[in-house]
């Protein structure tokens, strides 16, 4: 089972990645 904690990690990375690509894509 996942805690909090875990749960804000997995989703704050997959946010930042998200983020990134994001302004990659929007930067051409």
């Amino acid at each position: 089972s996942l805690s909090k904690q875990d749960i804000g990690i997995v989703v704050g990375s997959a946010s930042s990645l998200l983020f990134k690509n994001i302004v990659n894509s929007t930067r051409r």
